[in-house]
């Protein structure tokens, strides 16, 4: 009787890891900026997203792009760390840009880079300083060279500060200009990324 009744709890324990685990058998979340987003290439449209994620995970919303004005996009995987939004160049077809913004993300760049990493990893990640946009404008904190780096131009990050410095130095950083990641002022801002962007259209 002993024997059973621990069959059956190994049995309750098992087959719900063994059911999430088929759930996500063969879910491609890796992603490679220059090529590929999971099962998402360059000409990809939305009904090839309905097809491989399932109708469900597919939602179309309006999409911030800066300055007030928004886009027509898609969502995958709304409100689950699977959760990615799509920008479009033409209407539902060819993407344009990726947007990440879980820090839990179940999406992984081969970089290893995830939301949430300090600027001195991806200084590491690249192996060279790069440049940034300031801060307290509509693009803060944002990469726009990777120097002599190894990061890709399609990959875009963007920054925020978790440490306070005093305004007289914060100020020194604002704006639409760029800065080193090796600017004493940008370092004392022990920077987090707060955003990845897969960007197709650079």
């Amino acid at each position: 009787m002993i024997g059973k009744n621990i069959c059956w709890l190994a049995l309750l324990v098992l087959v719900p890891i063994l059911v999430f685990a088929g759930e996500n058998t063969g879910l491609n979340l890796s992603i490679d900026p220059a090529k590929n987003v999971g099962e998402i290439t360059r000409l990809s449209n939305e009904q090839d997203l309905i097809r491989i994620y399932g109708k469900k995970n597919v939602k179309r919303i309006e999409v911030g792009v800066g300055e007030g004005e928004v886009a027509e996009g898609t969502i995958l995987f709304p409100n689950t760390d699977k959760q990615i939004s799509i920008e479009w160049k033409e209407k539902f077809n060819k993407p344009d840009r990726f947007t990440i913004y879980k820090a839990n993300s179940a999406w992984r760049l081969k970089q290893g880079i995830r939301v949430g990493d300090s600027l001195e990893k991806v200084k590491m990640i690249n192996n060279s300083d790069f440049k940034i946009t300031g801060f307290e404008w509509d693009y803060p904190g944002r990469t726009v060279s990777w120097g002599k780096g190894l990061l890709p131009n399609q990959l875009q990050l963007d920054f925020e500060p978790s440490t306070n410095i005093p305004w007289a130095e914060f100020s020194l950083v604002l704006g639409d200009k760029k800065y080193s990641s090796k600017n004493k002022v940008i370092r004392k801002l022990n920077l987090k990324i707060r955003r990845i962007s897969i960007r197709w259209d650079l």
